[in-house]
């Protein structure tokens, strides 16, 4: 059976390497399949999902962690993944929800 939506996720590292200059690196990306439960209304229902799982999650910005818990999970492996890193700028994780075409 087909899907009715698929949810894209990568994390975004933004930071300032040894050469100076920003750079961008994104990482972890997946893709999941997603199915609508049986609904009389199911374009308004896949509408309100895809609005739902469509968003960016802050984990790093202004020299400041969102949450300790996110320095602990991310920054040992964003120093092995980049480690020409001389500053991070920005970390986030962005999630995009598309209808099947």
């Amino acid at each position: 059976m087909d899907c009715d939506y698929y949810t894209d996720k990568e994390l975004v590292i933004i930071y300032i390497g040894k050469d100076g200059k920003i750079s961008t690196t994104i990482t972890n990306r997946t893709t999941e399949r997603h199915y609508v439960q049986d609904s009389d209304n199911f374009n308004e229902e896949l509408q309100k999902l895809i609005k739902k799982y469509t968003y960016e999650k802050k984990i790093y910005e202004n020299d400041t962690w969102i949450e300790e818990t996110y320095k602990n999970k991310y920054l040992k492996k964003i120093k092995y993944l980049i480690p020409e890193i001389v500053k991070l700028i920005k970390i986030y994780k962005n999630v995009r929800s598309y209808e099947k075409i």
